[in-house]
């Protein structure tokens, strides 16, 4: 079954001999009723050991660890696990907290326990760029750091929990060979950090497997071998033939892995770190990309902005507007009649109680007629209020839907900082609880508050047109009612406020949970995390319980001053007993009765609307977020099928993620000629992925231009631009649907199209053996498909299009080596006629290309074709290979 049943093979204390990791003829699947993912899984793994899981994309590596954390369901054998659990998992989880918070997780700060891990994972030169080191907040889902950092902080914060058992998913695919030789040597390999402890670690890098204890290769969901290097080398098996075959690969990989000795201080990972080449320098990775640190505290997360007062009528009168004014008319007219039907009928019902206590009789026929007049007002009340109810729940309806409209469309055309900058539990919170207050609570404000005015007037000119002195006792009253209702709007409204900020953390660590929720499991951190959820839970609670007590307040109030109301109507009423019969007396008490009822119920529904008109107010603030360029911009000269060459000029460009900030490219002059392969390379917030960010005008230009087929791209619509262009990240998106609609989610290409896309991405295979086949089911993210299938999925799509322009994020980090090589030889084919333009991680990759862009500092430093850089041996790129070994 599927749960922590692992939790009861736990012993109190570590584990020291024996074996760590047992499983007998095990099966397991990802549900009860699907089919097992991996089956007959005989696996023994000694205390302390090294265990490295090899295997082509989808063979099922990362399904085994997570069969060993728990979260498949156990089919069929068994399984005994011993000692506690640490987990890196292949796609990076991190907290939007600082660096130093998710590195410490749950633990305490032991200071040279913390350096230590600091330094020998490579984080203390990236502590260096950072503008508060440590303490910098690295935002919702790690936008503060590239790839490579994340992946460390994660190694990190493993490392930092020291735990018996560490399940490391592929933790060396996002660095470079200078980082990942060092992770190696000095935290997972035998003579690192962790050489006493059990490790599991699924790799595809064969340069390291005649350095672990046993190398497990799995195929088609199914333990293939198993043994040590030697063992399997002379078994020639299928391992020994694949390890063969990639020979020549191996070795270049071992040369560079030779080439860098062991770190043994902390100037040495810095020195490692340092030459690293990947990660992509996404948004805010450095103290250029960081709001005025003085200013903000190193924050990239703003506190979520606030009113401060009544709520403007504009809202109001905004609101008003997305109903309909005809609708919100007709509906107030409706409402009116059937207060006016209201009293009517009460008047009538008053004057024949009158007339039938003066003449003491009361025939037949008048009784008849006298019905039927109150029938008729309580038939005429069912027709208003049907009609007035009706035009409401229509304009209600009408406003939900086009405020729900309007912001999402403002929403998604924001600008990219802003989904940066702004945590999505904000964005969740407006989209669902202020949302269902428009949906489901306002309706039944507003017709209240409509009644009450109506039903308020129409008493008090009864009350008046009997007793007219009430009116004037009425007026110190009524005062009084407003000054009430001021000093509780005051503060009720403000506390409604708070609360409504106070959502937004609970949303966000709930999405940061899910996320996590394998990395919480295995670490045990689940009482911190209820904890910390159950903190943001309280501190809403208390606006909540505070504002149950301003109600309170204002019942208490209200209630005493309309128990005043009802005794100066009754002693008036008295007074004037002479004149009046005892049917209007009643009356007058009834409508005394009713004006306090309707006093304290006018003052409540004012205050309850007003609460409700903050989640207006607040829908409002995301309706009017600052765009980004508009998407739809035509020219005369551009064609359908522009570009037709994919030549690329920089012009004296320069931009800046946000304004005030510093420069990230400087002055960039660079030309791509059309069918170039170019690669893009540079140290840790060089610039290199900004140089993706501006071409796809997720930054707009500071200065300069950028044109492609000599058209500035700044005078073309987004999507005009954007979906000419393709790009096949390092983490690949995909999103809920079939594998169709992933692929070809405009339905422009045929079957034969894209079975030919997944054959040219090596995953024809794969998807012709599911039974859905492109109808197959793809869960949020990608879920049910491992990190390579989702790559190649990427790949398949980026084929599918076959722009004129590509760009590769290390595209292939997350296949093992012999896709890797089929991949790489597709793009130099399929795109052979197409500009090509690389984020290159790992310079090898990019030795066979046309031009290689050097970045520092937002500058090119150096352009030129690859062997004419290594000629000369000043070069910045001439240095960089010789610090990688490939010289």
């Amino acid at each position: 079954m599927k749960s922590s049943w692992w939790r009861k093979f736990l012993p109190f204390g570590p584990c020291t001999y024996g074996e760590a990791i047992t499983v007998k003829e095990a099966s397991f699947s990802w549900s009860s009723d699907s089919d097992c993912v991996l089956k007959d899984i005989d696996l023994h793994v000694p205390v302390g050991k090294l265990i490295a899981v090899i295997g082509p994309v989808g063979s099922g590596k990362s399904s085994l660890l997570s069969a060993l954390l728990g979260e498949l369901y156990k089919r069929s054998g068994s399984v005994d696990l011993k000692g506690s659990i640490a987990y890196v998992p292949q796609t990076t989880w991190v907290l939007n907290r600082s660096l130093k918070n998710n590195i410490l997780l749950v633990k305490h700060m032991v200071e040279e326990k913390y350096n230590k891990i600091v330094d020998l994972c490579c984080l203390r030169a990236d502590l260096e760029i950072l503008p508060a080191g440590d303490e910098t907040e690295i935002g919702e889902k790690g936008v503060n750091l590239s790839g490579g950092q994340k992946l460390r902080v994660n190694l990190s914060q493993a490392v930092y929990q020291d735990k018996d058992v560490y399940f490391l998913d592929d933790p060396l695919s996002a660095v470079d060979v200078h980082v990942r030789k060092s992770l190696f040597s000095n935290v997972i390999g035998n003579s690192g950090l962790l050489k006493n402890k059990t490790r599991i670690l699924v790799t595809h890098d064969t340069s390291i497997l005649p350095d672990v204890d046993l190398i497990v290769s799995m195929k088609d969901g199914k333990i293939d071998e198993m043994g040590t290097y030697q063992d399997l080398m002379e078994k020639k098996g299928s391992f020994s033939t694949f390890m063969e075959e990639h020979a020549a690969y191996k070795t270049t990989e071992g040369n560079e892995m030779s080439s860098i000795s062991p770190l043994n201080s902390g100037e040495s990972a810095k020195s490692a770190d340092l030459t690293e080449l990947g990660g992509g320098d996404q948004l805010l990775i450095n103290a250029e990309k960081c709001e005025d640190v003085d200013e903000v505290q190193y924050r990239l997360t703003e506190d979520e902005g606030m009113e401060i007062g009544g709520v403007r009528r504009r809202i109001y009168f905004s609101y008003v507007k997305q109903m309909g004014i005809p609708l919100f008319i007709s509906s107030a007219i409706g409402i009116m009649a059937y207060v006016s039907f209201e009293a009517g009928g009460n008047i009538w019902l008053s004057k024949w109680s009158s007339d039938a206590a003066k003449n003491m009789t009361n025939r037949s026929s008048q009784t008849i007629w006298r019905l039927s007049i109150y029938g008729t007002f309580g038939l005429a009340q069912v027709i208003s209020s049907i009609m007035g109810g009706t035009f409401l729940v229509l304009g209600v309806t009408r406003a939900s839907k086009r405020y729900h409209r309007i912001m999402l469309d403002s929403v998604l055309k924001s600008p990219m900082f802003f989904f940066d900058t702004t945590p999505l539990g904000r964005i969740v919170n407006r989209f669902t609880t202020d949302m269902e207050i428009l949906d489901n609570q306002l309706y039944y404000q507003i017709e209240g508050w409509l009644y009450c005015i109506f039903s308020f007037i129409s008493s008090f000119v009864i009350i008046g047109m009997n007793v007219p002195i009430f009116l004037a006792c009425l007026i110190p009253l009524g005062l009084l009612y407003y000054l009430i209702l001021k000093v509780h709007l005051n503060t009720f409204r403000q506390i409604k406020r708070l609360e409504s900020t106070g959502r937004s953390p609970i949303y966000s660590l709930f999405m940061e949970a899910i996320q996590g929720v394998s990395s919480i499991s295995a670490y045990g951190a689940k009482k911190d995390f209820i904890q910390a959820f159950e903190e943001k839970l309280d501190r809403c609670f208390v606006c909540l319980f505070n504002s149950w007590v301003c109600n309170r307040w204002l019942n208490f109030c209200l209630n005493a001053i309309g128990s005043v109301i009802v005794f100066i109507a009754t002693i008036l009423a008295i007074h004037n007993r002479e004149g009046l019969s005892p049917a209007v007396v009643g009356l007058i008490i009834t409508y005394s009765l009713t004006v306090t009822e309707s006093l304290r119920w006018f003052v409540r529904t004012n205050s309850e609307l007003e609460n409700k008109c903050i989640s207006i107010e607040r829908i409002q603030e995301y309706c009017n977020l600052k765009p980004e360029a508009p998407w739809d911009l035509s020219l005369e000269n551009l064609t359908d099928n522009w570009p037709q060459n994919g030549t690329i000029r920089f012009e004296d460009y320069s931009t800046r993620y946000r304004e005030n900030l510093d420069l990230v490219l400087k002055e960039i002059n660079l030309s791509i000629e059309a069918s170039e392969k170019v690669g893009i390379i540079g140290r840790t917030g060089a610039g290199k992925s900004s140089i993706t960010l501006a071409l796809f005008r997720i930054i707009e230009p500071f200065s300069g231009t950028i044109s492609i087929d000599d058209i500035d791209i700044t005078k073309i619509g987004l999507h005009n631009l954007r979906k000419k262009l393709t790009i096949i990240p390092q983490d690949p998106v995909l999103f809920t649907g079939t594998l169709r609609i992933n692929l070809d989610p405009n339905s422009e290409y045929g079957d034969d199209q894209i079975w030919e896309s997944l054959e040219k991405s090596y995953l024809k295979t794969f998807v012709s053996n599911l039974s859905e086949g492109l109808e197959y089911n793809v869960e949020e993210g990608g879920a049910n498909l491992s990190a390579g299938q989702r790559q190649l999925v990427c790949l398949s799509r980026a084929l599918l299009k076959n722009s004129k322009i590509l760009v590769l994020d290390e595209a292939t980090a997350s296949v093992d080596v012999e896709t890797d090589r089929l991949i790489q030889n597709t793009i130099r084919t399929a795109f052979a006629d197409r500009t090509v333009i690389t984020i290159a991680h790992r310079i090898n990759t990019v030795l066979d290309y046309d031009k290689i862009v050097v970045l520092e500092n937002g500058n090119v430093v150096e352009v030129g074709h690859p062997s004419n850089l290594l000629e000369d041996q000043s070069s910045r790129f001439y240095s960089m290979n010789k610090e990688a070994g490939l010289l």
